[in-house]
């Protein structure tokens, strides 16, 4: 073997060609290279609630289908390992800390430093393509109109409904975030929703751009079968919520429901996991404003990996929520779990509940305890409701149906933003 031709194709990047002669005639091929995406996330990436949950799955599947990903995320989280995904983060802000979900001044502080990063990575790179969850269309849109990246909106809830639900004294600006709002999804390339309210509403403005929806889906794992030991040891009836502690979440409904559920089920337990340690500690002095502390307890953030065991330990499982478009992601767990559910009759929970796999009530008082008392006194209609709500979910939510509409969705896109003859590369095959 000549190693003086090796050498000289090792220097030129074909070793062997000549030395190997079953590939001595071969073709150079067209072929693309990686489509960048730029996620952007204002969220702490990652933690343990709704959105990072579905900023990680995108996230995975974008990696694994061939997309070389960058995501710019908020200081607080906890890094995980993605494979061809490199995380970037806003510089630290020292008295910004405990970020919650929906609008805050901390997350006003936050989005701002975003965007001041966000702009100077797009001055050192390029991307294809920018992928902008919740707020940070606002960033992508701006992003657009200075540097020409076209950018896709992940819309997991209507901004101005969101300020309206966290902040009420800003209702007066909803017209003008509505019309914020049309502008961002016209000037998108894509708009990925998860619920069809907001689908409904993406269309509304879009024009020309694709428009799906990716809807959630059950994160129950059967690996953890056995009920966690704070759960072992409580007594009597279980009444579940889990999820943040955010108000429009009706976390004040709930003890207040549970209150007059006391008097005809006294043993019965109120259990919330979920929370901010400042959350958890509010509700817990509300508990005791309100008589129920001995029999209530908030236990914080939760293991996902345990999720199945603590449903499953429950004997109803409750979605209070007070107001929203967007449905909440444990909903699909809660019925996955096979406990019977009760959950408020707003459009959050309308547009995949029914009275068939649910229990719906008003989001009163009266109502809601009611309701819950119904299915501690009816357990044999419980368990065939739990059982419906099963078989439902896993027929109409799975998993494979949400990673193959991201699929297509990103398939569509990167046929707009490449023809079939652009940005072609020749490398070997």
């Amino acid at each position: 073997m000549d190693f003086s031709k090796t050498r000289t194709h090792l220097a030129m990047g074909i070793p062997w060609v000549s030395a190997c002669p079953t590939i001595r005639n071969f073709t150079p091929q067209p072929r693309r290279r990686l489509l960048r995406v730029l996620v952007l996330a204002p969220q702490p990436f990652f933690q343990l609630r709704g959105t990072p949950i579905a900023t990680k799955l995108l996230l995975e599947r974008l990696s694994e289908g061939g997309y070389q990903v960058d995501l710019l995320t908020l200081h607080e989280g906890t890094d995980v390992d993605l494979p061809r995904c490199q995380i970037h983060r806003i510089p630290r802000i020292p008295w910004v800390k405990g970020i919650p979900p929906g609008f805050s001044i901390k997350k006003l502080i936050c989005d701002v430093v975003m965007l001041v990063t966000a702009w100077q990575l797009c001055r050192k790179q390029n991307w294809d393509v920018i992928h902008a969850i919740e707020e940070s269309v606002f960033i992508a849109w701006l992003l657009k109109k200075r540097f020409g990246i076209p950018y896709v909106y992940d819309m997991d809830s209507s901004l101005p409904e969101q300020l309206a639900d966290t902040v009420p004294v800003a209702r007066s600006l909803i017209p003008l975030a509505q019309r914020f709002e049309a502008v961002m999804i016209a000037g998108s390339h894509g708009v990925m929703t998860m619920c069809k309210s907001l689908e409904d509403l993406a269309r509304r403005y879009a024009k020309d751009a694709i428009v799906v929806r990716v809807e959630d889906f059950s994160l129950l794992s059967d690996a953890n079968a056995e009920a966690p030991a704070v759960l072992e040891s409580l007594d009597g009836p279980i009444i579940m919520y889990v999820g943040n502690l955010q108000s429009y979440q009706g976390i004040d409904l709930l003890l207040d429901s549970f209150a007059k559920v006391q008097v005809i089920h006294p043993h019965a337990r109120l259990v919330i996991c979920g929370g901010s340690p400042k959350d958890v500690t509010r509700y817990r002095k509300y508990a005791r404003y309100v008589g129920i502390d001995r029999r209530t307890h908030l236990l914080g953030v939760c293991d996902l990996s345990m999720l199945m065991s603590y449903l499953k330990r429950a004997d109803v499982l409750v979605s209070p929520r007070l107001n929203g478009r967007n449905t909440p992601m444990k909903i699909y767990s809660y019925l996955d779990s096979g406990t019977p559910v009760v959950a408020t009759q707003i459009p959050s929970h309308s547009q995949v509940l029914s009275d068939n796999v649910a229990v719906m009530v008003s989001p009163n008082v009266n109502s809601m305890s009611e309701a819950i008392s119904q299915v501690l006194d009816c357990p044999a209609e419980g368990i065939a409701m739990g059982k419906r709500a099963q078989q439902y979910v896993r027929d109409h939510f799975c998993p494979d149906a949400a990673l193959e509409t991201i699929d297509n969705f990103y398939a569509e896109l990167k046929m707009q933003l490449r023809p079939a003859t652009a940005d072609e590369e020749t490398v070997l095959a």
